[in-house]
Formats: structure tokens, C-alpha cells, sequence
């Protein structure tokens, strides 16, 4: 969904604009080898040998109003809550770690104003760790 559109769905005409990408976030070291990706309770997004800054909501104000589901599409995470909403007022972090060869796991992020059904966006994170 693109930002207008969440802009609409929302309750006010300058309602903030949620906006996260499709990522592939990799890293290869030696074991163990972790890999991040976090929507911060301060609006911005995180993740492993990020080079810029990106924020999931625009301007950052509110985000305790919002939630956000993780879906496991494929593999095994060392860390993360998949399958629940949780509040955007704490950071959430889902994270994968390869101890030998290499590993990778895929979720599917969606985003919503608490107390809605409408998600106002989503994304596919790939995470790819390899120990050398």
C-alpha cells in the first residue's frame, strides 16, 4: 500500500504516513554471524550494515498507536515474536544468526493503527547470514 493511500485510511486528513520496503539485510563473517532488522519505537528502522537512515512512520510522532504483525514465510529465527501483533511503543527486533554455512529466513511485515483491522502497509525482510 503506498503511503497516500495509508494516509487516507487513516482518521485525519494529515494522518503520518507509514512506509517500510521490501529489505535483504546479509552480512558474512566469521561465526557467529547475526543479522538484524528492527522497527524502532522512535519511528526509524534498523538493521544490520544499514549505510542510511529510514523511518517506518512520517513525521515520527505516534507510533504507540500502532502494531505490527511478523508472518515467518520460510526458515527459523534466533530471535523475534512471528505470529502476534505487538505495539510499536518498544522497538521490535526479529533476528537470524548462522553458526556454520549458510542460513536465511523470511518474514512478512504488516503494519496497523491499534484497534483497526485496515493494515496501512507491509513488506517482505529477507535475512541472510553466512559464517565463514
Amino acid at each position: 500500500m503506498t503511503g497516500v493511500i495509508a494516509a487516507l485510511a487513516g482518521n485525519a486528513a494529515n494522518a503520518p504516513t507509514i512506509n517500510v520496503l521490501n529489505d535483504v539485510v546479509s552480512d558474512i563473517a566469521s561465526p557467529p554471524v547475526t543479522v538484524s532488522y528492527s522497527l524502532q519505537s522512535d519511528g526509524a528502522i534498523a538493521f544490520t550494515n544499514m549505510l542510511d537512515v529510514r523511518y517506518w512512520i512520517t513525521p515520527q510522532s505516534g507510533m504507540s498507536d500502532y502494531e505490527v504483525l511478523a508472518t515467518l514465510n520460510y526458515g527459523a529465527l534466533a530471535s523475534g515474536t512471528i505470529g502476534s501483533w505487538e505495539d510499536l511503543s518498544v522497538t521490535r527486533t526479529w533476528e537470524l544468526t548462522a553458526n556454520s554455512g549458510f542460513v536465511q529466513a523470511q518474514i512478512i511485515l504488516q503494519i496497523r493503527r491499534i484497534g483497526t483491522t485496515t493494515v496501512l502497509d507491509s513488506a517482505t525482510i529477507t535475512l541472510q547470514a553466512e559464517a565463514l
